[in-house]
């Protein structure tokens, strides 16, 4: 694929007589190189994650997806036809127009350690002279809306950046990432890259577990080893607190027809079991992909496998439909 860079394109337009605008916004944080390009390539997250665009491709190939943006400006949404494509390592640009205003916008990571990331995003605006009038509103609005946009996507890097602290890692690595790669939201794309030791087995009493008929109980830590516990019309609903698809954490998603949904790409994800309760007397183990529950008269006892991530859906897990 051919592809141009922001400066190639400004070259080509500033021969006929287009004049430019040209500021960088820089972002730093705790997520390694390969988070970025994932986040810039995701594309089912923009419209379940934010709430400012509504995105409707009209094509999508390996390195290049077109579509019709409806951008929320000062209240209003305003059409936009955008193309984003890969143009080179650590690199992508994407254009659009309005009027007779021209956008170019190219993003560039690099690593500043093994965990450390610096993105910064070049706005190049273009217009006839007569339009550069415009380009500082032009540059006000823009700021806006990627300080705005940065506040939904920066979580989701460093969500990312932690589980790998914590020695995960995605089968996507590697590579730069495909826009079709992205739409494939019922991958389990975890891995481990140190070794993990699994919990010591925890034990919950009666008193501790009637607390999640009220409020979720939450264990251990939001890894692949961390349950969410919720007690509802008799029964006690056991989910995890980690998205096996991408990472993203479950603690704060509400219930819903028994379900969770991820709030990164609407995956839907049903509990890993459901127990009676409250149980008058032991009733027998549960043996789940990464856990034992123990139900006994007094408790419940959870112990922990050290079993390798999985690669397929779990069977008890469902989708959303990705409405393209």
């Amino acid at each position: 694929m051919i592809t141009k860079s922001k400066d190639e394109l400004i070259a080509k337009l500033s021969a006929t007589g287009f004049a430019f605008t040209q500021f960088a916004l820089v972002n730093e944080g705790d997520y390694a190189p390969y988070d970025a390009d994932w986040n810039y390539k995701d594309i089912p997250h923009l419209n379940i994650l934010h709430k400012l665009v509504d995105g409707f491709p009209t094509s999508i190939e390996e390195q290049v997806i077109t579509s019709i943006n409806l951008q929320k400006v000062m209240g209003i949404a305003l059409p936009m036809v955008v193309v984003n494509y890969h143009s080179g390592k650590n690199r992508q640009t994407y254009y659009t127009s309005f009027l007779g205003l021209l956008l170019i916008v190219e993003t560039t990571w690099e690593a500043l350690g093994e965990i450390r990331t610096r993105v910064v995003t070049t706005y190049a605006i273009g217009s006839r002279s007569y339009f550069k009038l415009l380009h500082p509103v032009v540059r006000r609005l823009i700021t806006r809306n990627y300080e705005n946009l940065m506040s939904e996507d920066i979580p989701m890097r460093t969500r990312r950046g932690q589980l790998r602290k914590w020695g995960y890692g995605f089968r996507t690595d590697g590579p730069p990432h495909t826009f079709t790669s992205t739409l494939h939201i019922l991958d389990e794309n975890m891995v481990v890259k140190k070794e993990l030791q699994p919990p010591e087995p925890l034990f919950l009493s009666r008193a501790e577990l009637a607390v999640a008929e009220r409020q979720d109980v939450l264990t251990t830590q939001s890894d692949h080893w961390g349950l969410r516990l919720n007690a509802k019309d008799g029964q006690l609903h056991v989910f995890p607190r980690l998205c096996p698809h991408e990472g993203a954490c479950l603690d704060r998603q509400v219930l819903t027809n028994a379900s969770l949904r991820c709030p990164w790409h609407g995956r839907m994800l049903r509990p890993l079991n459901s127990l009676p309760w409250p149980w008058a007397a032991s009733l027998e183990p549960v043996e789940l992909r990464y856990h034992r529950l123990i139900p006994q008269a007094d408790g419940l006892q959870i112990e922990f496998k050290d079993t390798p991530l999985a690669t397929q859906v779990d069977p008890h897990e469902q989708v959303a439909e990705i409405d393209l």
